[in-house]
Parts: structure tokens; sequence; C-alpha cells
């Protein structure tokens, strides 16, 4: 029997859903009553829920299955579940609801590091490549966020190799661009998360530094720490390539307000941020698209102004290819 999508749930309908525990709390209501409230998923999207008849017999514990029966309600313009009775599942597997990267891990690895490889400034090479060499098990496995886009295994690098695939493919374009810096930033203009996130089990979550210090922090001192790994200076030209690599990495988010400790001050660091936010976009947009194959429009994507998009199978119809 086909299972049932939260992508799919109707407002006013009752359900019986097999879902996953990403979070579980105990709250109170006005009356100081007890009830539980969860954050559930099915792997592709999550749900709030609550179970207002909570009698505290039985709790959920995170990254646990639970088949459960819920009214469908809505809450300023977002779907929870009203849940009746949860009872936790035995026949299901966790890993059912692992969510799936859209292309293969090990051929993203070797495709970044074939881009890698063909930065032809030595520093800038030897960097991208000893920390893809030394960092490989991260890369493969760290999610690029908690949940707005590229959160599942191995979204950052996924990510990364497509920003730098399209960040180099600008700066082909734009004579006073300097191919070699661009193609570097947009590998690494990310590294950061693989100290910043974590895959535990099924919910991607931030580690106690990303908390802390953010993954552009994070990313722009990881750099540094390789400078003095390979023994290179840190002043004279090999200092300032080293000062624009990490200069990329603190500016990608392009404002202050959207987390840049600073805004892009070369030619390198806009293309590497407007190539971050095409991708991040297409993402977000290609996520959206699976959940409704056959329409025209998508549902509304909140981080793109809350409006539904035009779903790109649509388009491809319409123009033909």
């Amino acid at each position: 029997m086909k299972k049932t999508m939260i992508s799919e749930l109707e407002v006013g309908q009752q359900y019986s859903l097999t879902l996953a525990v990403l979070s579980v709390s105990v709250r109170e209501t006005k009356a100081k009553q007890a009830f539980l409230n969860l954050e559930l998923y099915d792997g592709k999207d999550r749900i709030t829920g609550n179970l207002w008849t909570w009698d505290g017999k039985f709790f959920p514990e995170k990254n646990s299955v639970v088949t459960l029966t819920a009214v469908i309600t809505e809450w300023q313009g977002t779907k929870q579940l009203n849940i009746k009775d949860i009872l936790k599942d035995e026949n299901t597997p966790i890993t059912d609801f692992m969510s799936q990267p859209p292309s293969d891990i090990d051929e993203a690895f070797l495709e970044a590091y074939s881009i890698a490889r063909d930065i032809s400034d030595a520093t800038l090479r030897n960097l991208c490549t000893i920390i893809l060499e030394d960092m490989s098990a991260q890369w493969r496995i760290t999610p690029g966020a908690v949940s707005i886009h590229h959160a599942y295994a191995a979204g950052t690098l996924i990510h990364s190799l497509s920003v730098a695939k399209i960040a180099k493919n600008i700066a082909l374009q734009i004579p006073e661009a300097n191919v070699d810096l661009t193609t570097a930033g947009g590998l690494l203009h990310d590294v950061g998360k693989l100290l910043a996130y974590k895959l535990d089990v099924i919910s991607c979550e931030m580690t106690d530094e990303g908390k802390m210090f953010d993954h552009l922090i994070l990313g722009a001192n990881l750099i540094i720490d390789y400078v003095m790994y390979l023994g290179l200076r840190n002043d004279g030209t090999e200092g300032e390539k080293v000062n624009l690599l990490r200069h990329i990495i603190l500016s990608h988010h392009g404002k202050l307000e959207y987390g840049s400790p600073v805004t892009p001050m070369c030619l390198e660091a806009y293309i590497v941020h407007h190539a971050d936010i095409i991708d991040a976009t297409a993402e977000m947009i290609r996520t959206a698209a699976e959940k409704k194959i056959t329409e025209k429009w998508t549902d509304k994507i909140w981080t793109l102004d809350n409006k539904p998009h035009i779903n790109p199978r649509y388009t491809k119809v319409i123009i033909g290819r």
C-alpha cells in the first residue's frame, strides 16, 4: 500500500501515518495539562504535531519510527497534526527515512577533486586538493543545511561542486575575473559547514561550533589552519592569495544582514556569491517541484518570498527540451 506523504495531507481530513521522530518535548497548556509536541518527518518533509491527550505512558524517542492517527489542522498557514493516538512502529527501519542525495556521492567527490586539480595556481590548487583529501569523510556525509537546501548526506559537497562549476563558467565569460580564484572560492565557500553541520541518523543538525561561530567564520579559520599545515607563507603574494580566498568565504552571503561578516569587495567574491544564490535557489525549486511532478506550479516556497513557482518540468514541456 502506498505511504501517505506529508505533502499530500489535506486540512480537515484524518489519516493514519508512519513517520520518523525528529524531536519530542513535553509542554503544558494554559490549564497546566501536559501534552506532547513532536517534529515528524517522512523522508522529504517535516511537520509538527501535538498529542493533547498524552497520558504520560508512551514517550517517543528521537530517531524512532511511530504510527499515528491524526487530524490535519492549520495554524498561520502551516499544516499541523492533531494526534489522536500514537504507537511505536517496530517493523519500519529508521533508515527508510534517510534523505538521499540526487546524485552519486563518489562521482561528485571525484568531479570536485578533478576541478581542484585543474586549478593552475599552485597555492590555490594545493589548498583545495589537500582539504578535499584530508576531509573526504566529512565531504561525503555533511549536509548542506538543517532544512532550507541540500539538507541531506553530502549536501555540502554537491552544493559546493555546483557552485564551483557555475562560478567558473561565469568567470570564463568575464575577462577581468580570475578563474582560479573564483573556482577555488566556489569549491571552498562552504567548507566551514564540514564543522558546523552533522547528520544525526536522519536529521540534519548544527554542531556546537556551528551554533557559536557559524560556517563562514569556521571556513575562514580552517583555511589558516591548512596554510600553516602546508607551510605556506602568510605574507607577500602567497598571503594575498590566501586573504582573497578567505574574503570570498567570509562574504559569500552578500550582505551583513544575511550573515556575512563583510560584504564582497572583489569581482570573484561577487561571482561566488551569485553562484551560491543560483544553486541554492535551483535546489529549493527542484525540491518543491518533486512534490508536484505533474503540475504547473509548486507549493509556496517560504524561503523564496513564500510564493509558488513554475515547475521546471512544465517549462521543459513548453519549450520542448
